[in-house]
């Protein structure tokens, strides 16, 4: 299984009215950024699931909602995986947030977790 989980819409995105845009006018860009942010999320799952169909391997991929640390191992709980794989990135403020992730993972879970570093020029 290939799982993203993002916890953007469960967070209300937050924008104050620039200089000429009603609040109407600043709900509809939050609407487009949101879109957006999910038209992203859903083109990089699909490269990713190319790139693991064409290494031979079958996926499933998932994209949902949610605190990341707590669905996935509710999801590892609930498909009785036997390991649990979680990246965590190289960059700065990511980094923090992947860490804290990674580290939430391995305090819940009652799997095995393996957390994988992406190289440096990602």
């Amino acid at each position: 299984m290939l799982l993203h989980i993002s916890d953007g819409p469960m967070k209300p995105f937050v924008i104050s009215e620039p200089p000429g845009l009603d609040a109407d006018s600043a709900t509809a860009y939050e609407d487009t950024l949101r879109e957006r942010s999910q038209q992203e999320c859903s083109q990089l799952m699909t490269e990713a699931v190319t790139q693991f169909q064409e290494a031979g391997l079958e996926v499933e991929p998932l994209i949902i909602s949610g605190n990341p640390a707590e669905e996935i191992v509710r999801i590892a709980d609930n498909r009785e995986v036997s390991l649990i794989v979680v990246g965590a990135t190289g960059g700065q403020a990511s980094h923090r947030h992947s860490c804290s992730v990674s580290a939430d993972v391995i305090h819940r879970a009652h799997q095995p977790v393996l957390v994988v570093r992406g190289s440096e020029s990602q």
